[in-house]
């Protein structure tokens, strides 16, 4: 049997421990954080502490290479993760009250662990190839009309409004619409006058007799028609807010009718003259209204052409058998 170590032996072996450098604790304290979760990283340094650096305060026999160490109390227990939870100590033990750990500066070379609990949560992450990752969502583009928040804006933007459209259809009807009722009826009024104006010269006595009665009839039923289809024909312009500038009316009254007239009356041939005149004034005429009803769409001024039509087509029947009389 092997002799006994010295008692000086026991107590050199009980009083011995290991030195741990500051720095080696601060990186073994660190690395332990790691392993640990949240609720449980306070209580690393204090771990460190009791059972590396100073493991003579966990252990009341001390250590010896020759007898095996008893575990500490809390070896075979599970560590709560309440932070309410605490070590218990043997009697023997000396009691000790773990340190909060400071704020360790981070030392050159030393990677030190990165955790997001820093961040807070409503934090938004911002990628800054978003638009290529979600093409989708674009930016909302500007709206095109004004932003009318209040009534004033709203009934100055109608308004507004409502002119624009106006002065646009006007633009467009005078552009589009063709020429105006005045200039289209301006032909069978001017056709009109020239007639008015034949037949008003043979109001003198002297020319009057030169006539047959049947040519007489035909010129003052003549005069009196083509008068009264002419007002008609004003009242209908009127009626659609046009009319005819006198200096257009005149435009078809010949001078070279009236020469013939007077030239003929010397000759005795005055009745025949009056009669070539007017029936190629009512041919005109007639062909003028015909042409007319084609560019009229209105019921009210197709229905006037038409009568007019009829109206001339009896002055011509009529001048006609005056013709053959003679």
């Amino acid at each position: 049997m092997p002799p006994r170590p010295p008692s000086h032996s026991n107590e050199f072996h009980n009083n011995r421990h290991m030195y741990i450098p500051e720095r080696a604790q601060k990186i073994m304290t660190q690395r332990l954080e790691r392993t640990l979760p949240s609720s449980m990283k306070k209580y690393a340094s204090a771990y460190v502490q009791q059972n590396l650096v100073q493991p003579s305060l966990s252990s009341g026999t001390g250590y010896s290479p020759h007898t095996p160490q008893a575990e500490p109390a809390f070896a075979h227990r599970p560590i709560s993760a309440s932070p309410q939870s605490s070590i218990h100590y043997n009697s023997t033990e000396l009691p000790y009250t773990p340190a909060q750990p400071a704020a360790i500066a981070p030392e050159p070379g030393l990677i030190q662990p990165t955790t997001d609990d820093h961040l807070p949560l409503d934090t938004p992450t911002v990628e800054p190839y978003d638009f290529i990752m979600n093409p989708g969502q674009t930016k909302p583009k500007a709206a095109l009309l004004p932003n009318l928040n209040s009534g004033l804006k709203k009934a100055v933007f109608v308004i507004v409004l409502v002119f624009i459209v106006i002065v646009v259809l006007s633009v467009g009807k005078n552009l589009l619409g063709g020429p105006s009722i005045a200039s289209t009826f301006a032909s069978v009024a001017q056709d009109q006058q020239a007639m008015i104006h034949i037949t008003s010269s043979l109001s003198s006595g002297s020319k009057q007799q030169t006539l047959s009665v049947t040519s007489q009839n035909f010129a003052a039923t003549a005069n009196s028609s083509l008068v009264s289809s002419q007002v008609q024909l004003f009242n209908y312009l009127a009626n659609n807010k046009q009319k005819i500038n006198p200096k257009v009316l005149n435009l078809k009254i010949n001078p070279t009718f009236d020469t013939q007239l007077s030239q003929s009356s010397a000759s005795g041939t005055f009745e025949h003259t009056f009669q070539q005149i007017m029936k190629t004034e009512l041919t005109s005429y007639m062909n003028d209204l015909n042409h007319t009803y084609e560019k009229t769409t209105g019921k009210n001024g197709r229905t006037l052409l038409v009568n007019d039509y009829t109206q001339a087509k009896l002055l011509l029947d009529q001048l006609n058998q005056a013709s053959a009389g003679g």
